[in-house]
């Protein structure tokens, strides 16, 4: 099988020959409107603008450069007659010269500009020269803004050995991700769905070992490891209750717990150290007593807390400071060590932790807590209940390597009672620290009394109380928070990085799991207000909002996002004969959509804004297929247009659809993920001229069945589609924010 990639650079360097008459040569390299332009009177020579530098990174060995394109990009696209573009040239030696294509494809994906081959020399040291002179006794002008140089290259993906050994391990964290273990005698076989544009997915566990509660007789042993002995010479036996089972709402770290934590790694050829395939929460746990004695598992990836956080950023909750004491003369280390698992703090065996009790003000919320330090090491606060140190709520911050408020927010501003004394403390988090390591912070403090409400405290693995008062107080500022703006409104904004990228900040900064990885923009400026929206809302209004190919894909074992236009190449090449033997291709017009009016909110004079959008073309072949859409949220008639327009494009054409199966002894099939593109060789004419985007994918360690092309309807997402319509229409005249 071929996978094959697309590298597109800027020119680092804008220049031009001696004698040119180019100015401002050096803003090629930047796309960002300001152009380089040739200006002479008649007959002036032609002189060459060079663009060279291109940051093209060494290819990895095996790798066949298929072709090389020019985007020549202008602003101002007009050219006078007066002007003559001559050909575009590269420097490689014995290389042609092509007619430039203005804001377009010169060159192409499987064009080598009259070369049999294309070296990794040749990219290095790369530069496209353009020509233009002056004709007819007039003079005139010619603009450009930037030079892309777009290379297209394939690598040849070995076979894996047929009879290479698979290993799935599924490791358990606590819901604070402290390491429990592996499931044990798992009977069930890895394998998930996983859709395009979809939050996540869910796997089952089955585990066959007798599960209950056990009691353990074992010999009592001194640090020596030899047997400790009655006057009789007898062996002294001691039980312990080795756990295995409790009700998520206990604090026992067990290996069967709902909210437990799930990290599924596969061992394989091509992975001989492992690769996290899944990450998950337990939500679901059913027990057999008698019998076989197992356990099952229902675990849903992380993924699916996207739509479980309301859209807040984290602006918009209003902090304001309560109690207050921001002077030191002292630090305190707060320290962590993990020496063979076990104790105190969720695996901590050596810890020192520093708190404060304070008292609150006039306020119903504790949303943050600050302190001020530094270190290597990941903090947790934790925020107690006076009288009996009851958990109230945990948050977790990182402390900066150089001396800085570290900042606490609470996922959920914690209700509390007016001037009421409280306790916070800041310990080290254990979370993916390995064994036998340490880890410290520095934070701030006064020796003096200066706040009068409290004082700071000191807890230790030998000491694990609170009662041990360090004299004095911490630095430190207790902030109450409103519960947050549940309308949100972008303006002028790109929907991808201008309303996903800050939406899923604010949802990282409460907790949420999903992180960014890489977020393309859809280079659009449109405004859109979301009200009681949940991220995972936000996402997909974004890819509704972005041009045609935009999609959305959750690595399921990494937890990171990926928003991307769908390559018109093939990611990836599937060849008859070698990767599969059939296909079976459906084309199909059920679901051709091409006219649609679009229903929006009050434009402001009374009248709802209503756009109608068509594609005079398919209504032409297939006769008119009309659809309706609201939106009370859309207002401009920008907003409505890219919604309208991008629908229109997506749905007016005929559609293809097929499945094939890839195993794994042809590629690395965890490649093959939704969103990627497929292409065919060796089926005919039309098939090998078709690139199809993987929809669906059917996972098991052995092999990927691929959905290729649109997901066929399913009655859940119409029925989905029509609460959301609902939601939209109940929630329009809701407050900023909730009482």
């Amino acid at each position: 099988m071929q996978q094959n990639f697309e590298i597109r650079v800027l020119p680092t360097s804008g220049t031009q020959a001696a004698g040119g008459y180019w100015s401002n040569p050096s803003r090629i390299t930047a796309d960002d409107g300001s152009e380089a332009s040739y200006f002479q009177g008649s007959g002036s020579p032609a002189k060459n603008l060079i663009a060279s530098g291109f940051p093209i990174p060494t290819l990895p060995p095996g790798a066949v450069v298929d072709g090389l394109a020019l985007n020549i990009k202008q602003v101002i696209t007009s050219i006078p007659p007066e002007i003559t573009v001559l050909p575009v040239a590269l420097n490689i030696a014995g290389s042609s010269t092509k007619t430039i294509v203005f804001n377009g494809l010169t060159g192409g994906p499987e064009d080598k500009w009259g070369l049999s081959t294309i070296t990794q020399s040749d990219l290095n040291n790369l530069q496209v020269l353009i020509n233009a002179t002056s004709i007819g006794g007039v003079s005139g002008s010619l603009y450009i803004d930037c030079v892309y140089v777009i290379v297209y290259w394939h690598i040849e993906l070995p076979n894996a050995p047929a009879d290479v050994p698979t290993r799935v391990d599924y490791k358990v964290y606590s819901n604070d991700m402290v390491y429990l273990g592996n499931l044990p005698d798992v009977s069930s076989r890895l394998a998930f769905s996983q859709d395009i544009n979809s939050a996540g997915s869910s796997i089952e566990i089955n585990c066959g070992r007798f599960i209950q509660n056990e009691i353990i007789t074992d010999v009592l042993q001194t640090e020596a490891s030899t047997d400790i002995l009655t006057e009789d010479n007898e062996t002294i036996l001691t039980e312990f209750n080795d756990q295995k089972i409790a009700l998520g709402s206990s604090d026992d770290r067990v290996l069967y717990k709902n909210g437990n934590r799930i990290k599924v790694v596969l061992y394989n050829y091509w992975y001989p150290n492992g690769k996290i395939m899944f990450s998950g929460q337990v939500n679901k746990l059913s027990l057999s007593y008698g019998g076989d004695y197992s356990v099952k598992m229902l675990v849903y990836s992380d993924g699916i807390d996207l739509d479980n956080y309301l859209l807040q950023p984290e602006s918009s909750f209003s902090y304001t400071n309560d109690a207050v004491q921001t002077t030191s003369n002292a630090t305190y280390d707060v320290t962590g060590a993990i020496m063979g698992g076990g104790g105190k703090g969720g695996g901590l065996t050596n810890w020192t932790i520093i708190g404060q009790k304070f008292r609150t003000g006039s306020i119903e919320r504790i949303g943050a807590i600050k302190v001020y330090g530094y270190g290597a090491a990941n903090l947790i606060c934790t925020l107690y209940d006076s009288a009996g140190l009851v958990v109230l709520a945990t948050a977790k911050a990182s402390a900066p390597s150089v001396a800085g408020q570290i900042t606490f927010y609470f996922t959920v501003p914690v209700e509390v009672s007016q001037n009421t004394l409280y306790y916070f403390a800041i310990s080290v988090d254990p979370a993916g620290m390995p064994k036998d390591t340490s880890t410290s912070a520095t934070l701030y403090r006064n020796t003096a009394n200066v706040y009068a409400d409290g004082d700071a405290y000191i807890s230790t693995n030998t000491a694990p109380t609170w009662s041990t008062s360090i004299g004095g107080d911490m630095y430190f500022i207790t902030q109450s928070a409103s519960l947050g703006n549940t309308t949100v409104t972008y303006t002028s904004q790109d929907p991808i990085t201008g309303m996903v990228a800050p939406a899923l900040a604010g949802y990282n900064v409460k907790g949420g799991l999903i992180t960014a990885r890489d977020l393309t923009p859809a280079g659009l400026t449109l405004t859109y207000a979301f009200n009681s929206s949940t991220i995972f809302e936000v996402i997909k209004k974004a890819l509704e909002l972005s041009p045609v190919g935009y999609y959305s894909y959750i690595d399921l074992g990494t937890a990171e996002i990926d928003i991307d236009n769908a390559s018109t190449t093939a990611d990836f090449v599937v060849t008859r004969g070698k990767n599969i033997n059939k296909l079976d291709l459906v084309l199909t017009i059920e679901n051709v959509s091409n006219i649609l009016l679009l229903a929006g909110g009050d434009t402001g004079g009374g009248d709802n804004l209503l756009r109608t959008y068509n594609d005079p073309i398919s209504i032409d072949k297939f006769g008119s297929r009309t659809r309706f859409k609201s939106d009370n949220r859309v207002t401009l008639t920008a907003t409505a247009d890219a919604t309208g327009e991008t629908y229109i494009e997506e749905n007016s054409s005929e559609q293809q659809e097929t499945s094939i199966t890839v195993l794994n002894t042809d590629m690395d099939i965890t490649l093959l993920t939704p969103g990627k593109t497929i292409g065919f060789r060796n089926f005919g004419q039309l098939i090998d001229s078709l690139v199809l985007q993987i929809s669906r994918r059917e996972y098991n360690p052995d092999s990927v069945t691929l959905t290729l092309g649109r997901l066929p309807v399913r009655m859940n997402d119409v029925i989905a589609g029509i609460n959301l319509a609902m939601k939209y229409q109940e929630t329009y005249n809701n407050p900023t924010s909730p009482s």
